[in-house]
């Protein structure tokens, strides 16, 4: 299309005798075959501007010289001010405006003047004033679309990144989801079922009417609490709506009144006491705190005797929890449960969420019991944070002459302060407790006890955690195993 126009406008201009200034020649104003054909010179090579645009301005302005020389009243060389318009357009940072596109417009300018001045032998004014305005305007045109177009390509460009940056992060929440509901499937299935396994193999072994009894009793319960942790899970993933139709929202500390009522009425006696202005949380702290909780209150019913007490302190950028009561000491069990799941649940609403305040528990840790001593067999000491499966394994390996479970330990640290005070023969060790990893653990007792051999615990076949610890733990003294099987 730019062709044809600069083709029409030059056989316009010439059958017209230009525009009109200074003296023309007699008969100039008539079109012949070779000015026909150095106007087509001087509008085809137009087609192929993508490809060579500098070579298509400097043939063109060429053409438009020839013509000019010839005394053809061109006035305004249409092909050539085109041409450097698209030169001036398709400058890019790879091929940029120089020097040399400088004096090549310069240099045919002045040739289209000089030319046109000796053929009509007079001052070329039409064609300077013409000419010059116009290949100026149309640089400064061609300038300001190719500045336009570096705009839009930089604008796309930060589109496509906006979008994919967008795509990571959604893809980053989804898989923190896809780890938040692992975790929590793996707090309310994995260790139980492993727990359900240890006391219900126990049960079979021993044939004790009375120690069965207790067992089947405690799976039950865990049971169905299990059973009504995963429905509220799958609930939450299904969006399941109310009666009236809208979503049920998570449980938070609005729901407080109704736990506590649950487990005064399943016959544990409750205390509350809140210091600081109560205040809305956000979800993930609120949703956690209330998780602590109910898992804090169960352990209490379970493992403890007396009036269980909840301490909430809301403070300006934390939410202090504190659930204890008496525990039953001839046991010597930890009203701290499984507390994986939650422990991290409390870690990671502290690192996300700052200002809103963070959740931290706080249970208490009795002594282990100390039992008889012999020289004719194997002393264990066990180390897990879920009170259910210390008792489980402590059931399981009483029963062997040729064992004697001398302290249990809820923590890592615990676990090595009381193996350095009992000196036992194997510790069997869980892999992730808080305060200090089984692994840290047992790197630590095998620097200070090596005649004492470790057993790694875990509920799972393949985990990538032990995996990547034991890579890097001393492998002197320890050695690891999964949960017993029974």
């Amino acid at each position: 299309m730019t062709a044809v126009a600069a083709f029409a406008g030059s056989v316009s201009l010439i059958s017209h005798g230009g525009f009109g200034f200074g003296p023309s020649e007699p008969g100039s104003e008539e079109l012949d075959r070779l000015g026909g054909l150095l106007i087509a010179c001087s509008a085809a090579p137009l087609l192929a501007w993508r490809l060579a645009p500098h070579a298509v301005f400097a043939f063109t302005a060429s053409a438009s010289i020839i013509l000019g020389g010839l005394g053809y009243p061109l006035g305004l060389p249409l092909g050539a001010t085109a041409a450097l318009y698209l030169l001036a357009a398709s400058r890019d940072e790879e091929h940029p405006w120089t020097r040399r596109h400088t004096a090549t417009v310069s240099a045919v300018f002045l040739a289209f003047l000089g030319a046109t001045g000796l053929s009509n032998s007079s001052f070329p004014v039409s064609e300077l004033v013409h000419t010059g305005l116009a290949w100026a305007a149309v640089w400064f045109a061609g300038e300001r679309t190719r500045l336009r177009g570096e705009q839009f390509t930089e604008l796309s460009e930060r589109v496509l990144r906006a979008e994919r940056e967008r795509e990571s992060e959604r893809r980053l929440a989804g898989a923190e989801e896809r780890a938040r509901i692992a975790r929590d499937l793996h707090d309310s299935a994995g260790h139980a079922i492993n727990v359900i396994a240890v006391r219900a193999g126990t049960a079979r072994l021993r044939q004790d009417p009375v120690r069965s009894q207790a067992a089947l009793e405690a799976i039950e319960e865990l049971a169905r609490k299990t059973v009504g942790e995963i429905d509220q899970i799958v609930g939450t993933l299904r969006e399941r709506g109310s009666a009236s139709g809208a979503v049920d929202a998570p449980p938070g500390l609005a729901s407080l009144e109704s736990l506590i009522e649950r487990h005064t009425g399943a016959g544990l006696e409750v205390a509350v006491s809140i210091e600081g202005e109560a205040r809305q949380l956000e979800g993930a702290v609120d949703q956690a705190a209330y998780r602590i909780l109910q898992e804090a209150l169960t352990n209490a019913a379970r493992h403890g005797v007396g009036v269980a007490r909840v301490e909430l302190a809301f403070g300006g950028a934390a939410l202090e929890l504190a659930i204890s009561n008496p525990s039953a000491g001839q046991t010597g069990r930890s009203n701290g449960g499984h507390g994986q799941g939650r422990n991290a649940r409390a870690r990671d609403v502290a690192r996300g969420q700052p200002r809103s305040g963070a959740c931290q528990r706080v249970v208490s840790r009795p002594g282990a019991t100390a039992l008889r001593r012999s020289a004719s067999v194997t002393r264990v000491l066990i180390a897990d944070d879920d009170g259910l499966m210390r008792a489980g394994l402590i059931e399981l390996l009483s029963g062997e002459s040729e064992i004697e479970v001398v302290g249990e330990a809820s923590t890592g640290r615990e676990a090595v302060d009381r193996a350095r005070r009992l000196t036992p023969d194997v510790v069997l060790m869980d892999v992730r407790m808080p305060d200090l990893d089984g692994i840290e653990a047992t790197r630590e007792l095998t620097r200070i006890a090596p005649e004492i051999r470790v057993l790694i615990l875990t509920t799972f076949e393949q985990d990538d955690y032990i995996s990547e610890r034991c890579a890097r733990a001393p492998p002197a003294s320890s050695s690891s195993a999964p949960a017993p099987r029974t």
